[in-house]
């Protein structure tokens, strides 16, 4: 499920991607909010679109991969329907197939969460 509007910006460590959280959007719950589990999703999405797209400005396919952790990931703002985001992401080290992440989400100027997250990424495509 792809939740992210559009990547912004890529290099082979940072990436800043948007969202509109329109009525309906995916992670938002009954009441139209958006809950920290879904502010996590953002941020492992923009990682995610980020380093495969640092793959492909190298000519290499992306990889695949998956969120392994969520660390010290605070929620400090609240977000909801019609709220425009913006996600940023800048990998800190990588080791054995492992990207430790920076990530912020933003709502407006405001940072409303942010953390480090661990995203692995297969060596060889699998099927």
């Amino acid at each position: 499920m792809l939740c992210l509007d559009r990547l912004v910006r890529a290099t082979d460590d940072e990436a800043e991607a948007e969202v509109l959280l329109r009525q309906g959007h995916i992670l938002l719950n009954a009441r139209g909010r958006l809950e920290s589990c879904g502010m996590v999703e953002l941020a492992a999405q923009c990682a995610g679109a980020g380093l495969g797209y640092a793959r492909r400005l190298r000519g290499l396919e992306p990889r695949l991969g998956f969120l392994v952790e969520a660390r010290r990931f605070a929620v400090t703002g609240a977000a909801g329907t019609g709220d425009l985001l913006r996600v940023t992401t800048a990998r800190a080290a990588e080791v054995m197939g492992v990207a430790l992440v920076e990530a912020a989400v933003y709502a407006g100027d405001r940072r409303i969460a942010s953390g480090q997250l661990k995203v692995f990424s297969f060596a060889e495509e699998v099927e």
